[in-house]
C-alpha cells in the first residue's frame, strides 16, 4: 500500500510528516542503544528517572518515603510541557501538590515576601534557559507573579558554546573532526567559564 503523508500547505512555510509505526502520535521519542537492544523512550519516561533519582535522595535523608512534591519549571515552560512533567511525576510515584515557577521559588526562597509591600525583578539564569518574572510582595507570606517570560537558548550551556567558538577561532589546528576532541574542548570551556566568576583571566590548555 503507498505511503499516505500529512501536509501543512502554509503562506510563508509549508511542511510534511508522517506517522512512525514505532512511535506514538504527537510524542517525539528517542532511541537508545544498549548491550545491542534498542529500547524507544518518551521526554517524560526519561524526566521520570531523574525523579526518581531526587526521590531516593530524599528518602535516604528523610529516613521515610516521599509521595508528594512541590515541582519548579521554567517560567516559558507552555501548557504541554508542564502536562509532561506531571507526567514524568507520576511515573516516578510523586504527587505534585503544586507546579511552581522557577523565578517564583528562587523569590520566595530568598524571603523577599516578607519584606512589605514592593515590586522585585527575579531571574533564574539556569544551564539551559532564562527566566524572568515580575512579582508583587505584599507582606505576610503573601507573593503574586505579575508576570513571567523566558528565553529557551540562553544559559550556562549556550555561555559555554560562545566560549568554544571563541577558542576555535584561536586554535587553527584543533581537529574539529574529531567528536571526543570537540566535546574534551567543550569541558574545557565550561571549566573556564566557572574560573571566570571569580577570577578576571583564565587558561584553556588544549
Amino acid at each position: 500500500m503507498p505511503a499516505v503523508v500529512g501536509i501543512d500547505l502554509g503562506t510563508t512555510f509549508s511542511c510534511v510528516a508522517t506517522i512512525d509505526p514505532k512511535g506514538e502520535p504527537g510524542k517525539p521519542m528517542v532511541q537508545l542503544t544498549q548491550d545491542g537492544a534498542e529500547k524507544n523512550l518518551a521526554a517524560e519516561e526519561i524526566s521520570a528517572e531523574v525523579l526518581k533519582l531526587m526521590k531516593k535522595v530524599a528518602e535516604n535523608y528523610l529516613k521515610e518515603e516521599v509521595t508528594k512534591a512541590v515541582i519548579t519549571v521554567p517560567a516559558n515552560f507552555d501548557q504541554r510541557q508542564r502536562h509532561a512533567t506531571m507526567e514524568a511525576a507520576k511515573l516516578a510515584g510523586i504527587e505534585v501538590i503544586r507546579m511552581v515557577n522557577e523565578p517564583t521559588a528562587a523569590a520566595i526562597a530568598y524571603g523577599v515576601h516578607n519584606e512589605g509591600m514592593k515590586h522585585v525583578l527575579v531571574y533564574d539564569f539556569g544551564g539551559g534557559t532564562l527566566d524572568v518574572s515580575i512579582a508583587k510582595c505584599e507582606g505576610n507570606n503573601k507573593l503574586h507573579t505579575v508576570a513571567t517570560a523566558g528565553h529557551k537558548h540562553l544559559g550556562g550551556q549556550d555561555l559555554d558554546k560562545i566560549i568554544m567558538n571563541y577558542a576555535l577561532e584561536n586554535f587553527s589546528n584543533f581537529p574539529k573532526h574529531k567528536a571526543k576532541m570537540t566535546k574534551r574542548l567543550l569541558e574545557m570551556c565550561t571549566e573556564a567559564k566557572i574560573a571566570l566568576s571569580a577570577h578576571e583571566t583564565t587558561t584553556i590548555l588544549v
